[in-house]
């Protein structure tokens, strides 16, 4: 019988994505209630995430795929193949939990307003702190937030 069980790495603190943002330092409740969704995009749960851990500056994760999703041994493949990896769905507790950020200053909200429609924002990151694990979304491995993303089956 095949493997549920999924564990992997979820996301990175302190390094930025493929597209500038960054997660700082979490909330001290890491996650909502768990369980937590593992979900493809516009599908209900194809899984359910169990537990979720700080690693070092890693994210980790682990849980159960759902056996009876019509969809159960094509996930399985991919995940198996390395085509399918989970990306971080998180919220922000406290509402200054986003910041811009350019060489190292966060912007202050006046400064957010003051910049143009069409403003080069390649040389600023999008800082995310106080935020909590609320689910993972099944996505292609070409989409990975970070190199070090990984899901695997047990």
């Amino acid at each position: 019988m095949p493997t549920n069980h999924f564990t992997g790495v979820l996301a990175v603190l302190h390094a930025p994505t493929v597209d500038g943002r960054q997660l700082d330092e979490p909330a001290p409740e890491l996650t909502r209630p768990l369980p937590l969704p593992l979900v493809r995009p516009g599908e209900p749960g194809i899984g359910r995430i169990e537990h979720v851990w700080r690693d070092g500056n890693l994210i980790r994760y682990s849980g159960q795929l759902d056996d009876d999703h019509p969809d159960a041994d094509e996930i399985r493949t991919g995940i198996e193949a390395g085509r399918l990896v989970g990306n971080l769905d998180a919220d922000s507790i406290p509402a200054d939990g986003m910041r811009l950020v350019r060489q190292g200053r966060a912007l202050s909200q006046e400064e957010v307003d003051a910049l143009p429609l069409d403003a080069d924002l390649s040389e600023f990151q999008t800082v995310m702190s106080g935020w909590r694990v609320v689910a993972a979304t099944l996505m292609p491995s070409d989409g990975k937030a970070w190199p070090e993303v990984s899901l695997v089956l047990e």
